[in-house]
């Protein structure tokens, strides 16, 4: 899906994330649930995915004889900072530690419930660092996934910064 129906400038995850079916009996299920999840850039982007997605379960389904049922819910919106924002939080952590301490990540396919915030207001969102920094730190959805405390009143410290630059105080 993502290599074959998919511009290769556009960004796309597709994954499937569960799959329940049957018993542990030797019968045949009555009923089999999918779950999965899409994410991307662009609106139209996802919506061609959502499309073939649909096609694919429906024309799978009906070669072995099975009806399909496909329901998508978009979960979380993509979280976007705007220019004038990402400005103001660029120029508050660069005064706060330092522009050689300040990154621009690239764009993430992460799933976050803050755009949510941003549809309604301008807002920016942070990556702060909180891992160790003597040692391999897991990724998000691990469960050995663990933050570093000691990051906190740093992060407190910025958006503190952030608040006071939003309101013209750039001392």
């Amino acid at each position: 899906m993502v290599s074959r129906n998919t511009d290769p400038t556009d960004c796309l995850v597709c994954a499937v994330c569960s799959i329940h079916a049957g018993t542990p009996e030797n019968f045949a299920p009555d009923l089999l649930t999918m779950t999965g999840s899409i994410r991307v850039f662009r609106h139209d982007t996802r919506l061609r995915a959502e499309q073939r997605v649909e096609a694919l379960a429906r024309d799978i389904g009906a070669a072995y004889g099975c009806t399909v049922d496909f329901e998508t819910e978009e979960v979380a919106p993509l979280v976007c900072n705007g220019p004038e924002m990402t400005a103001l939080a660029r120029r508050a952590a660069e005064a706060l530690v330092g522009p050689e301490h300040v990154v621009i990540a690239a764009p993430e396919m992460s799933s976050e419930d803050f755009a949510e915030y941003g549809k309604e207001v301008p807002s920016f969102f942070y990556w702060l660092g909180s891992g160790f920094p003597d040692r391999e730190n897991a990724g998000w959805h691990s469960d050995q996934f663990r933050t570093n405390d000691s990051a906190l009143p740093l992060d407190a410290a910025l958006l503190a910064r952030s608040a006071l630059t939003a309101l013209g105080y750039e001392g």
